[in-house]
């Protein structure tokens, strides 16, 4: 085939464009793009009831939403002083024909039940660590 003027730039133009096209069909297939993970910060940052309260208004709401969960109360203890106590959600979701009661943390409580077993297992093996607690002992 003879080349003429026109041809090779249009040859050029086409194979540019068949260039862009494959790239951007072959972007389309490649997985999400996600953000590589948060680095911890460096140096010591002293823990803060403020630093506490925003991390939990933040986290708490989602983390029931998604367990459809109505309400908890949330505290956190640092050096053995509680540094927040914090309320979400209802207590009661008024569905008796009664207005919905929010959680207010020193009134309301929520029973543990099951789930303190896992604590509980927690604390008495760091008690066994520490050697506190002999497993092989009569109780």
């Amino acid at each position: 085939m003879r080349h003429t003027p026109v041809t090779r730039p249009l040859q050029r133009l086409f194979a540019g464009l068949a260039i862009v096209i494959v790239a951007l069909l072959t972007s389309c297939t490649s997985p999400a793009w996600s953000p590589p993970p948060p680095t911890a910060p460096t140096g010591e940052h002293e823990l803060t009831r403020g630093d506490v309260e925003a991390w939990l208004d933040g986290a708490v709401p989602t983390a029931l939403a998604q367990g459809k969960v109505p309400g908890a109360v949330v505290a956190v203890v640092k050096d053995g002083e509680v540094l927040t106590t914090r309320g979400y959600g209802y207590a009661d979701l008024g569905s008796e024909g009664t207005e919905p009661v929010p959680v207010d943390p020193e009134k309301h409580m929520f029973r543990w039940g099951s789930i303190s077993k896992i604590p509980t297992s927690i604390a008495v093996m760091q008690l066994v660590e520490q050697g506190k607690v002999d497993l092989d002992a009569d109780i």
